[in-house]
């Protein structure tokens, strides 16, 4: 932007009296005139005195500034992990603002924030703000490209697809975001294909279906990398090197080969070219294309040294590790027990274990593959080599939850999916009275012994642990213990047979003295949570926050007087199906609640202790008070008593 336009846009402000935008575009001609050195013209210069000195302050406001609430959001999404709270509080002011087209803003400014949502991927909140810029902005390729991609990772693909194909179709778009617009219909058309043909095994009906999304995908990743230069756009260079060998294996070698190469001697090309770069490089995707690369000429010794660099460099982050690991597993189609990926895997997953505001999924192939690597030779030289100096968790931890997830159990109906989590305990932690036998916790909500439309029976349940070899566990008929929904929300049932000898049962802590709720804005000072369970019904998923709004946020009784229950609220990333599930302290791994219930985004829940306001947190009864309302109900090992609340 020029002096003279900014000084047009002053005058304009003046005149609607538009005190906000005055401002706004004085600090903008500051920075122009005093940090860059433009320097204006005596004819704009008496423009600007004119427009100032003819300038009345308007006494009344005209509610609130845009420009401030675009400052914060941004704030909330630069910090490290995203400051949930603080972007939730300051959302839905700025969404109706921006819905609002009396209210002026700077296009560039939209844009800032739009790409800090979007380097943060906070993509729920980028599609929010594309919804808006678009009608504000119809012709501007950044939106439009912001926007598809947004709408591609939250879920809504064809969407997402149709609004990126919409740049290539303007007229004097850059070539740079061309080149990004081809890269994502790549990625969305990628995606399509592996979510529908999830191996070679799939069958040829499917795969020639979904073929059209694959031979799409392999064209707009190779018009944006050319072979001859390997140098050039190297990550969709892989994306083309990947998807070529994936179109072998599923039948379609036609697909398999480019300007007369196969995909393995454009990954020879590409190390060859790539690896005098590789030491020192600011980017680290640099690292994972060569990792990647090694795999397609099956040099796993190669992509081990690789993804040992791309998982210590200064840039990856816990996100880009689980999008590396995506990479492996749905295109490669590799399980941490195939050959040499083990150790791939490893460093990924243990990175990923640290994402702020993620989600760690664990797959039962790969959880047991993963539990055997972590307890091999090979593992231990792994850890030492590979994951030393404190950046990610240390591979002993990946560990430790791979033997907690082991006694996380898939609560099935008769006849269908997952449709909550519970976990074992030993009896002798929740009871002295209750002895040696094993015992399942979970929710009120999703386990009675009265028959409901949305809870099961103990007769009509199927438990499986996937982490243990898809055990399936047989329990009595009747829960030992049960209170409602809005008391303790707690099932406990005994499995038959004794003590459960597939996995060991999960470590109850012996009190919650030491659990710090967060004081400080950014919550850094709150206790790490985990929570592990089966969100949505899928898979074993460990939902793991390690900063800001992802540690404890309160705990208490809902009201002062009341003693019991004592609640934990807690950010970590749940979804229904998380019902059940046990909550970790992530500093020593044991049970330190039960996972009752998620939250509004925007409504949030009431503040414990009689506290005003709300929480944008999960919520959670603490272990101590379940084991507390136990006493007087237990005897001798057996119900005593009625239902308990």
């Amino acid at each position: 932007m020029t002096v003279d336009e900014l000084i047009s846009r002053i005058e304009t402000a003046t005149r609607d009296g538009r005190a906000d935008l005055v401002q706004h575009h004085l600090q903008k001609l500051e920075t122009l005139m005093s940090k860059e050195g433009r320097p204006a013209s005596s004819l704009a210069t008496l423009r600007l005195v004119k427009a100032l000195a003819g300038y009345q302050v308007p006494s009344v406001s005209r509610g609130p500034n845009p420009y401030e609430l675009c400052k914060t959001v941004k704030e909330a999404v630069r910090q490290t992990p995203i400051n949930r709270n603080k972007l939730n509080d300051t959302w839905e002011t700025l969404r109706i603002v921006l819905g609002d087209m009396s209210t002026h803003i700077d296009d560039d400014e939209l844009i800032s924030v739009m790409q800090a949502l979007k380097d943060a991927r906070v993509f729920d909140r980028l599609a929010d703000a594309g919804e808006s810029a678009i009608v504000r902005m119809p012709e501007d390729a950044r939106v439009r490209l912001y926007y598809g991609q947004a709408l591609i990772d939250i879920g809504h693909v064809h969407a997402g697809l149709d609004m990126v194909r919409n740049v290539l179709q303007m007229g004097g778009v850059p070539q740079g975001l061309r080149d990004e617009a081809h890269g994502l219909l790549g990625r969305a058309y990628k995606q399509i294909y592996v979510n529908h043909v999830r191996s070679a095994n799939a069958s040829a009906s499917v795969r020639r279906h979904f073929k059209p999304d694959l031979e799409r995908a392999i064209k707009n990743y190779a018009k944006v990398y050319d072979v001859d230069t390997p140098a050039v756009n190297h990550w969709h260079g892989v994306n083309l090197i990947a998807l070529m060998c994936l179109a072998r294996e599923d039948g379609h070698s036609e697909l398999a080969r480019m300007n007369g190469l196969m995909p393995e001697q454009i990954a020879r090309r590409m190390i060859e070219v790539l690896e005098p770069q590789a030491h020192g490089t600011g980017d680290n995707w640099l690292l994972a294309g060569l990792g990647e690369a090694s795999i397609a000429i099956r040099d796993y010794a190669r992509a081990k040294h690789w993804y040992s660099a791309f998982g210590h460099h200064p840039l990856t982050k816990p996100f880009h590790a689980a999008s590396a690991s995506r990479q492996l597993e749905q295109v490669w189609r590799l399980q941490p027990s195939h050959g040499g990926a083990g150790p791939l895997f490893a460093v990924l997953k243990a990175a990923e274990i640290g994402n702020p505001n993620g989600r760690f999924e664990l797959s039962t192939d790969a959880l047991q593959a993963i539990g055997k690597f972590a307890a091999s030779a090979e593992a231990r030289d792994f850890k030492e080599s590979m994951v030393s100096g404190g950046k990610f968790v240390k591979l002993a931890e990946l560990q430790i939850v791979v033997k907690r997830a082991a006694a996380v159990v898939a609560i099935q109906a008769p006849y269908g999916g997952t449709i909550g989590t519970g976990f074992l305990v030993s009896g002798r932690s929740l009871s002295p009275a209750l002895g040696d036998d094993t015992f399942m916790v979970t929710n009120a909500h999703v386990l009675s012994n009265e028959r409901s439309d949305s809870t099961l029976l103990p007769s009509n349940a199927r438990l499986v642990l996937e982490g243990a070899n898809n055990v399936v566990l047989d329990c009595e008929n009747s829960l030992l213990f049960e209170s409602p929904p809005n008391a303790y929300d707690a099932a406990i049932v005994r499995i038959s047979g004794g003590p459960c000898n597939a996995c060991e049962p999960l470590e109850i802590a012996e009190t919650n003295s030491l659990l710090r709720a967060a004081v400080s804005p950014d919550g850094s000072d709150g206790s790490p949570v985990s929570v592990i369970g089966y969100p949505l019904g899928g898979p074993l998923s460990l939902s793991r926050v390690v900063g800001a709004n992802g540690w404890l946020v309160d705990k208490g009784p809902r009201e002062p007087a009341s003693q019991n229950p004592v609640y934990l609220h807690y950010m970590a990333p749940t979804e229904p199906g998380n019902s059940g599930s046990p909550i970790f302290d992530a500093d020593t791994w044991e049970v330190i609640g039960l996972h009752h219930a998620g939250f509004s985004e925007h409504e949030g829940r009431p503040r414990l202790n009689g506290a005003a306001g709300n929480s944008f947190a999960n919520e959670g009864i603490c272990i101590q008070s379940i084991r507390s309302a136990l006493k007087g109900v237990v005897g001798g090992g057996r119900k005593s008593g009625g239902l308990f609340g």
